[in-house]
């Protein structure tokens, strides 16, 4: 590579510093594929090179026997690596926090493990059911209606049956006629698609 270009990109002219960039280009290709930088953009690599490549300009010395390409390669290679271990560190920071399942047992005993697997499965199938009986056309007694509305708000048969003035056993019952009206509805549901 002609000298001239080297010190004239040195020197400011963005020209050279435009060609050299060029001319480097394929290896950033070659490096942005080779590392994952969490969260970095084609702007970012580019950005990351164009500053090495500045780098690079200001202390690359032609005397100590190593071509310009190469030392511009390990310049960005040891930034590219300085990044990753800035972001590996802020990675262990955030995991700092964090505790392990064993300790969690030790502290809180066996049971938070209970609590936590059972309660956060139903939500989320009580949110899933919600959105399915709303998109869909059952059709229930007012009291089925009325039964089912108070299942899905969490209360127990014996509520149900107090808040609606009715025996347990017509609560069961109407509860038992919801549930066959929704899987009659799902088998049809799942017979269309």
């Amino acid at each position: 590579m002609p000298e001239e270009l080297l010190h004239a990109a040195r020197d400011g002219d963005e020209e050279a510093f435009s060609t050299l960039y060029q001319k480097y280009y394929p290896l950033l290709l070659r490096l942005k594929n080779s590392y994952y930088v969490r969260n970095f953009m084609n702007e970012d690599w580019e950005q990351e090179a164009r500053v090495a490549l500045y780098q690079a300009l200001k202390t690359y010395e032609n005397n100590k026997g190593v071509s310009f390409g190469s030392y511009y390669k390990s310049v960005i290679t040891n930034q590219i690596y300085s990044l990753l271990r800035k972001q590996n560190a802020l990675k262990r920071r955030d995991q700092k926090d964090e505790v392990s399942m064993e300790q969690k047992i030790e502290s809180e005993g066996p049971d938070f493990l209970a609590e936590v697997t059972t309660q956060e499965p139903v939500a989320v199938q009580q949110l899933l059911l919600n959105e399915a009986i709303e998109t869909c056309e059952i059709h229930f007694s007012k009291r089925e209606a009325q039964i089912f509305h108070h299942y899905m708000q969490g209360s127990d048969f014996s509520y149900i049956a107090k808040d609606l003035s009715m025996d347990i056993q017509q609560v069961m019952s109407g509860y038992n006629r919801v549930k066959q009206k929704i899987k009659k509805h799902l088998k049809g549901y799942s017979e269309e698609y």
